[in-house]
């Protein structure tokens, strides 16, 4: 007994459908399914379009509302009017994308067929097979495949004769491109699905049970020569990679799934959330590569992406405003943070981001305006994130902000530095049971001593901490948000009476001991 797919709860799939169309998808509702006019001018009533108003200008599902509207007739209006908008979309969709269009096609062949029109069925089913080979659908082909012997077997002459051993012939070459494809997108989802749930590979026996799990994505002979196989073969060979921790054999084939990717512009208009992750893991890749540079190129080529989905302009969102902030961080890029954050407020409050990767993102803007020397704003931002108590995802944010907070404080000469030092100690201890905070509390305690200390003395205090961060915390991987680093910078700017931001700029290493 198979079962059912798991999937948030949902107070009201109809309410959830109508807040996820798009505007143009909504225009498109509205225009086709406008209301009518009784003989005197009179708009007639029509309660699916009354329902569908209401619904709309709802920001919270009211049910209560709704059933004192609609009373008895409420759940068949509902259930009308979930129909007419997913016959909306379907035709809305089928205008620009090719499945659509391809199932239509197969449908008004049969339609067709019983009518008795076998020419005009074959015309629709040529025009299918037509698209079906420019999007690489091998289901679809197979489907039409029956369909044109569905056809034949109503006039079996001597030509049809033919045409149908050509199609049994067919059929089984496109069953083998289904099943090639099919055996490379399971290896794809289950290299994809074990990164989700462990990260990364620990262990050498790990490593040897892997490669023989999936030995078929080790070897490139196996490539496929189908657009699609090839595409699930190479994204399957860069989770594997990655999975590893091998980024430059992760990067040289997401490279290889870009290219496929670049040969098939259709596919990227009828695949475009698979587009979009595929750009999304290349540029995390060169982002952990530290190319600047070709990231910032590419990532405008992501921003370039034309959606027309309110899911594909969430997701393109989260997805630029990720590795935008990163690469600002990274390269010191501080103009414009006025418009960036009006940029992430605005879509924070359009879109239902979740709260670890919001989290995520308010760090990285709090962490560009320490660095631009606009402290208030900094600390308005740490206060922010330290507000999130319920939000256990991303928790690592609120530990560095509370640090960043600190070291903002410390910059601007704050007078509320103690309190913050009291504040931050008592999160931290209340959070000791489950996360080692050794490392927090140990900056908390340089900087309650540096803090108290004369002028003369603190020189000598800063050099003296960083030679600790050089001797005990090299290793970025044991630290949260970098903040190792981040401490060695900060340190090795004031010690040369330059800002942070210059520090960093400047490049090199902080642990270097030359």
């Amino acid at each position: 007994m198979s079962k059912k797919n798991s999937r948030p709860v949902v107070k009201d799939d109809l309410f959830a459908l109508i807040k996820a169309m798009s505007p143009s998808e909504k225009r498109y509702f509205s225009v086709n399914n406008s209301r009518k006019r009784d003989n005197k001018g009179q708009e007639e009533r029509s309660e699916y379009l009354d329902l569908y108003d209401l619904l709309s200008k709802m920001e919270e599902y009211d049910d209560t509302k709704l059933k004192q509207a609609f009373k008895a007739r409420l759940a068949d209006t509902k259930a009308y009017l979930y129909d007419a908008i997913l016959r909306s979309i379907r035709q809305y969709r089928s205008k620009r994308l090719r499945y659509g269009q391809i199932k239509d096609k197969i449908l008004d062949a049969r339609y067709l067929n019983d009518l008795g029109l076998y020419d005009q069925a074959f015309a629709s089913l040529d025009s299918a097979a037509e698209m079906a080979e420019s999007i690489d659908d091998n289901l679809s082909l197979l489907e039409i495949n029956r369909e044109r012997r569905k056809i034949m077997r109503m006039q079996l002459n001597q030509p049809m004769i033919d045409s149908m051993a050509d199609c049994i012939a067919a059929y089984p070459k496109e069953l083998q491109k289904i099943q090639i494809e099919a055996s490379h997108l399971e290896k794809y989802d289950q290299i994809m699905s074990k990164m989700v749930l462990n990260a990364m590979v620990k262990s050498e026996e790990e490593k040897q049970t892997l490669a023989q799990d999936f030995h078929l994505l080790l070897d490139l002979s196996n490539e496929p020569t189908r657009p699609l196989a090839r595409l699930r073969f190479f994204q399957g060979r860069f989770f594997y990679y990655f999975y590893l921790g091998d980024l430059q054999n992760a990067y040289k084939n997401s490279n290889e799934v870009l290219k496929i990717w670049s040969a098939l512009p259709v596919l990227q208009v009828e695949e475009k959330i698979m587009y979009i992750n595929d750009m999304t893991n290349n540029l995390n890749v060169l982002c952990l590569f530290k190319q600047y540079d070709e990231a910032s190129k590419k990532l405008n080529d992501l921003k370039k992406i034309e959606t027309h989905s309110f899911h594909e302009e969430y997701l393109l969102f989260r997805r630029f405003t990720h590795i935008d902030l990163y690469l600002r961080i990274n390269q010191v890029e501080l103009n414009q943070l006025d418009e960036l954050e009006a940029s992430v407020a605005q879509g924070l409050k359009q879109y239902k981001i979740p709260a670890g990767t919001e989290s995520s993102m308010l760090y990285n803007l709090t962490f560009l305006f320490y660095m631009a020397e606009r402290y208030d704003v900094c600390i308005d931002y740490t206060d922010r994130i330290l507000k999130r108590y319920q939000v256990q995802d991303r928790i690592d944010a609120r530990f560095s902000a509370s640090i960043i907070r600190i070291l903002a404080m410390y910059d601007h000469e704050g007078d509320q530095i103690d309190n913050a030092f009291r504040s931050t100690l008592r999160l931290f201890q209340a959070q000791s049971a489950d996360f080692d905070l050794s490392f927090e509390n140990e900056i908390v305690q340089f900087f309650q001593k540096l803090n108290k200390a004369t002028e003369r003395e603190r020189k000598s205090l800063i050099a003296e901490y960083l030679n600790h961060l050089i001797q005990h915390h090299l290793d970025p991987a044991k630290y949260r948000m970098g903040m190792n680093e981040v401490m060695a910078h900060w340190c090795r700017a004031k010690l040369k009476g330059i800002g942070f931001a210059e520090q960093v700029r400047r490049g090199g290493n902080p642990f270097q001991t030359a």
